[in-house]
């Protein structure tokens, strides 16, 4: 049991099942069997996400420190077995999403599995520039969650939230890639920091940090709440404040805990704006 609970990746399900709720909120439907069908689908859905991925990636997870212990790279289960757990959560999810949801749903879910598993997987091994791809599918669990509520597709609001978090995800994988070097070296992964010269690395990196609080701060307009205002401000500005700070003094690792308290802390304030 704990191997499919390693497999299945519990804690990171649920940031995404939370990323789902958020979108459903700003919808502002109340319709509570609904929303389980989005949170639930979510959560599933990410969980065979993540563990096809392990499947995948079973022969690099063995060469690293951080993911040698995962239950295939270990060998403590099959890759078959591996796979229709995936099939399994996979299924379970994509059915709660449809019925919360409908079809519409249903198709950016096969869009998250193909952009996920079908493209950001494999590039990872060849280019650096594979997280732009990922990117997209970690951003649309809130556009799934505003779906299911019955918000309108091409709503400038919802699609600001997507670009905030897609935005958060690359100097998150980056910073994330900068702690564990001699990991994603010795898995032979062409990520960035590995790849990049740090006089032109550093500068791009802000660069992402200042696009992603930016649209932060643009939410409160964008989901029309202007009483978020405040409150996504002064979360921005604290956590945009210890990210630069920690990454001046060479914290990576602090400077990626603000960077992570920074999102659901702005989710929060708009939410409590509405």
């Amino acid at each position: 049991m704990r191997d499919v609970v390693a497999l299945v990746r519990p804690r990171i399900s649920a940031m995404v099942a939370g990323a789902a709720a958020f979108g459903y909120l700003l919808a502002g439907n109340v319709s509570v069997w609904r929303l389980v069908g989005a949170v639930g689908g979510a959560f599933f859905l990410c969980a065979g996400c993540s563990a096809l991925n392990q499947v995948q990636e079973w022969r690099i997870d063995a060469r690293m420190s951080r993911t040698a212990s995962r239950p295939v790279a270990s060998g403590r289960m099959t890759p078959a077995a591996g796979a229709g757990a995936a099939a399994l959560t996979m299924g379970l999810g994509a059915g709660l999403y449809w019925m919360a949801g409908g079809a519409l749903v249903l198709a950016v879910c096969a869009g998250v599995v193909a952009l996920y598993n079908g493209l950001y997987t494999p590039l990872k091994r060849h280019t650096s520039f594979a997280v732009l791809v990922g990117g997209v599918a970690g951003a649309l669990p809130p556009y799934t969650g505003w779906l299911c509520a019955g918000g309108e597709p091409l709503d400038t609001g919802i699609l600001g939230v997507g670009l905030m978090i897609y935005l958060w995800q690359v100097p998150h994988f980056w910073m994330l890639a900068e702690l564990h070097r001699e990991d994603f070296a010795a898995a032979g992964l062409p990520v960035t920091p590995l790849r990049m010269p740090r006089r032109i690395f550093n500068p791009l990196m802000y660069l992402w940090v200042v696009g992603y609080f930016t649209a932060a701060l643009a939410l409160p307009v964008l989901v029309d709440a202007p009483g978020a205002a405040l409150g996504v401000t002064a979360a921005s500005a604290a956590c945009g404040v210890g990210v630069g700070l920690c990454g001046m003094w060479g914290r990576t690792g602090r400077a990626m805990v603000w960077l992570n308290a920074s999102l659901p802390l702005v989710c929060v304030a708009v939410l409590l704006g509405l």
